[in-house]
């Protein structure tokens, strides 16, 4: 799998220059759109996990304080 991710250059040295001899991309355009679908995903749905905690945490804390308020008035009438 992390061979698939790396691109693969042989080069040979003749006359002190380098001389490229094979040239291959190992991933291919849909590999790649793919790929960034994937981390995409994966970032957007953290992203909402992370905002209905938050929305969670705030209607919490909201409500307990709201019933908290109304249960010492009543206990005190």
């Amino acid at each position: 799998m992390i061979g698939e991710n790396f691109l693969q250059l042989n080069v040979v040295m003749r006359h002190q220059f380098p001389v490229v001899v094979e040239d291959k991309p190992v991933m291919t355009s849909d590999k790649l759109f793919s790929s960034v679908g994937g981390v995409l995903s994966l970032w957007l749905g953290l992203n909402f996990m992370f905002f209905v905690e938050i929305v969670e945490l705030i209607v919490s804390v909201v409500r307990d304080r709201f019933f908290k308020n109304h249960k010492t008035e009543a206990a005190a009438a």
